[in-house]
């Protein structure tokens, strides 16, 4: 049966899923303090993901793939915290997070249905807004979970990264058929 891990990272809040085979087992977020210089944050990160894998000892690492038309800036970020993940990977369990086990956040979308905002007069944080409201609603039907989703509060009181992070583990294994044992 394999472990899975999966990873939705952001500079902020990085949520996490770990499945066994296609049951979720345990999910959580590690919030990152903004206000602190960005190689103690890089630092605590890399230490929370290091504690993970060694509880869990997965066999696929996911993490969702940025979106390559993001600022650039924010790619550079979100790329710092993802190499963390690598470094642990193999520093704790010494294996390499495969191509295939990075996810682009549209695959996500389409697998997991999310409906495009009807109208033409939203704007960007309106849409971002709908998408995380949506996955959330669908990952609490599917799992029978109460994660919580406010656009008008901080990263710290919403669950929506580890609801993305269920959806990776979602995606994976639709996109591995029965390829993936119960």
């Amino acid at each position: 049966m394999a472990k899975i891990l999966a990873f939705d990272v952001a500079g902020e809040a990085t949520g996490w899923s770990y499945a066994e085979g296609r049951t979720l087992k345990a999910y959580g977020k590690h919030i990152s303090n903004i206000r602190k210089p960005k190689g103690e944050r890089l630092y605590a990160f890399y230490v929370y993901i290091g504690s993970l894998l060694e509880k869990y000892t997965p066999d696929i690492i996911l993490v969702e793939r940025p979106y390559i038309g993001r600022n650039s800036g924010v790619l550079t970020n979100l790329s710092k915290f993802i190499a963390m993940i690598d470094l642990q990977a193999y520093s704790v369990l010494k294996i390499e997070i495969k191509p295939e086990w990075y996810i682009h956040s549209r695959a996500v979308k389409r697998i997991m249905d999310l409906k495009k905002l009807k109208g033409n007069n939203h704007t960007t944080r309106d849409k971002y807004n709908h998408n995380k409201r949506e996955m959330v609603r669908k990952v609490n039907k599917q799992f029978g979970l109460k994660l919580k989703f406010n656009a008008n509060v901080s990263k710290r009181y919403n669950d929506d990264d580890i609801a993305d992070s269920i959806g990776l583990l979602v995606t994976w294994w639709k996109m591995q058929g029965d390829k993936t044992e119960n």
